[in-house]
């Protein structure tokens, strides 16, 4: 039920209310009634008036024309009649002109012109709540819009990057996989000569004294081939891939366990962070080789200083491996290369570039994804995210029957 709306009548005595109560017969109007300067300011600050009629003849507040200037500063949505005698005829015409009135009466009224000029505030109001409204709406709307775009936006540079970051993985991985038809067959072509080459340097060397001029010369030969040798069993390491028949289902927190100490001859400063069962598909030489060469190449970071922690969980449907190190982290400008055949950080004689392609060959090759990055505390972090077992929610459903003696 719509409320009445109130009318607030400014004259010096209560005649003029009186006669617009008996042409409105009350409703929808609620008609209150100002004949002095006090009660006018405190109608005023109360400010709940939907209707002034304000009588130009009024003598009180500076008369009725400061009345109603009064009025529209301080209600400027209100509707503003005036009622005028003859001779205010022009000074209301000025004010209507002026926008000072809605309309004005001129004494003695005429009941009919009265109720449709109401009628007609009425509506006026109607339209000002309309508006209102719409203006809210509008608000509303334009808001949700501006929410909606900036959500928008996020999830287009999400997906960008997604789509850029699965873009430069699979291009890693073809340059990868390429790379390793190439070294399979460079490192087969040039193993056996560098067998042989090692094989006649030892023999020399044991038919010479370790005084004779050329034993130095045959040592660094040695040496020189042995090292080829590295380089081309890490070349065939990273070119061989396991077949799929040659993993195992594998808790690898208990892979872990039963490994620490091999692993802790990588890394002396290790620490392991390990939760329950965590299952997946492992061919557990290869992933040996893969937590030997991470820990490794973390403690080789810190030079003798700090912690290496390596943190095993679940993460939904996938078991998440993360080492990281006090060390001083990775350059930016390396940290798109890590991965990379033959990249290295290290002296010259120091290492072949290879530990880590093969990590990300080996990853890559059991259907997950590793990724380099710097902690923000200082250090670098490795993690590797492998697919859990399909069937790791049964042995926790098995784990569970034992306890409870099923």
């Amino acid at each position: 039920m719509n409320l009445p709306n109130r009318c607030l009548v400014i004259d010096d005595t209560p005649a003029l209310a009186e006669t617009l109560e008996r042409a409105l017969h009350g409703k929808p109007w609620s008609i209150e009634v100002c004949t002095e300067t006090a009660a006018y300011e405190r109608a005023l600050q109360r400010g709940t008036f939907d209707v002034l009629v304000v009588s130009l003849g009024a003598t009180f507040g500076g008369g009725g024309p400061a009345l109603l200037e009064a009025a529209a500063a301080a209600l400027p949505a209100s509707i503003r009649i005036a009622a005028a005698e003859p001779r205010h005829v022009p000074l209301a015409e000025r004010a209507v002109n002026q926008g000072g009135v809605f309309r004005f009466f001129v004494l003695p009224w005429n009941f009919d012109d009265v109720r449709a000029s109401f009628h007609q505030a009425r509506e006026q109001l109607r339209m000002q709540d309309e508006i209102h409204r719409l203006h809210h709406v509008t608000r509303l709307q334009n808001e949700a819009l501006r929410q909606w775009a900036e959500t928008l936006e996020a999830r287009v540079e999400t997906r960008t990057r997604e789509l850029r970051e699965s873009e430069e993985r699979r291009a890693q991985s073809e340059k990868l996989a390429a790379l390793g038809q190439l070294a399979g067959g460079v490192a087969h072509e040039i193993n056996n000569p560098l067998g042989s080459i090692l094989l006649f340097a030892q023999a020399a060397r044991r038919e010479l004294a370790d005084t004779h001029a050329a034993a130095r010369d045959l040592a660094e030969i040695e040496s020189a081939a042995r090292r080829g040798k590295r380089i081309v069993e890490g070349l065939l390491s990273f070119s061989r891939r396991a077949r799929p028949e040659e993993r195992e289902e594998t808790d690898l927190a208990a892979f872990v366990r039963s490994r620490e100490t091999l692993l802790r001859s990588a890394a002396p400063r290790l620490a392991v962070q390990s939760g329950g069962e965590l299952y997946v598909r492992l061919h557990v030489h290869q992933f040996e080789q893969v937590l030997l060469n991470l820990l490794a190449n973390a403690d080789q970071a810190m030079q003798g200083e700090g912690t290496v922690r390596l943190a095993l969980r679940e993460t939904g449907e996938q078991i998440e491996i993360s080492v990281e190190d006090d060390g001083p982290g990775i350059a930016p400008e390396h940290l798109a290369h890590v991965f990379e055949p033959f990249f290295t950080t290290r002296a010259p004689g120091k290492g072949t570039g290879l530990g880590l392609a093969l990590v990300y060959g080996i990853v890559r090759d059991h259907g997950g994804e590793i990724t380099a990055e710097n902690l923000p505390e200082g250090g670098a972090r490795f993690c590797i995210r492998l697919p859990r077992c399909a069937s790791a929610q049964s042995h926790s459903l098995n784990t569970q029957a034992e306890i409870h003696g099923i």
